[in-house]
């Protein structure tokens, strides 16, 4: 249950998340900087699942998770939990760019991972997005640049929030006044969105100049207000400079 959108500004790449979860959900952990195969980058953690929704590395490169509840039937029977899809961020978190993420991602095969969207975009403002139904890998449409889902009345909730998106335009502040929007008449539809069994517990806003990478996260309320913050940056990397070479995906 979430909600990311991407904007090339005059400083840059600008890119929004809203993190919806259920209430009974650990808070997460703010931001930290991580290192993995020589790449730097900056995510939260999942204290659940130990894997995170948000990645942005010193390439410039962003990577995001988001549910794919279509395809995501209830979990049933007691055998082992498949793998937390939060690390599959991780992962790939190393990557050099949009490429990159998908090449390494189709070669793994069939995922072990329940259904998801995932979305990579550069810092140039190149996106590319694929959704894993938990049998293939396909490719997602990304020219509105949102993506959005919801696991209560999906397609309705998805199709308010484009609605709203495309209402704003191309605009000045489009997207701070977006991610705060909130439906008083019907919170669940809201991209700051409240349910009584779910609401939007964090803001993430990743800025990627020619030179830095900024992360602003703000844990929120029930209000929506910001109960905590944390802000980190990360030099951009200019160096051509070939990387560590990288053992295969299955020696990882």
């Amino acid at each position: 249950m979430c909600t990311v959108s991407w904007e090339t500004e005059a400083a840059g790449l600008v890119l929004r998340f809203n993190r919806d979860e259920q209430r009974s959900r650990p808070v997460a952990r703010p931001p930290l900087l991580h290192l993995r195969g020589g790449v730097r980058f900056l995510a939260p953690t999942d204290p659940l699942g130990g894997g995170t929704w948000l990645a942005a590395n010193d390439f410039g490169l962003t990577i995001c998770l988001l549910n794919h509840y279509a395809a995501d039937p209830p979990a049933v029977g007691c055998g082992a939990p498949p793998p937390s899809r939060g690390l599959l961020v991780l992962d790939l978190a190393d990557s050099s760019g949009c490429a990159e993420v998908f090449q390494r991602l189709h070669s793994r095969g069939k995922l072990p991972h329940r259904p998801f969207q995932l979305l990579a975009v550069e810092g140039d403002g190149l996106a590319r997005a694929a959704v894993w139904d938990g049998e293939k890998l396909g490719g997602l449409e990304v020219s509105s640049h949102l993506l959005t889902t919801s696991s209560f009345r999906s397609e309705h909730v998805a199709g308010i929030r484009r609605k709203r998106w495309n209402e704003l335009g191309p605009q000045p502040g489009r997207g701070d006044r977006f991610h705060a929007w909130r439906e008083d008449s019907d919170p669940a539809v809201s991209v700051l969105m409240g349910r009584e069994d779910a609401r939007t517990v964090s803001r993430t806003t990743v800025a990627v100049s020619h030179d830095l990478i900024s992360m602003a996260y703000s844990e929120l309320d029930d209000t929506g207000g910001v109960a905590s913050g944390a802000g980190l940056r990360l030099p951009r990397r200019r160096s051509s400079a070939p990387l560590p070479a990288r053992p295969p995906e299955g020696q990882r």
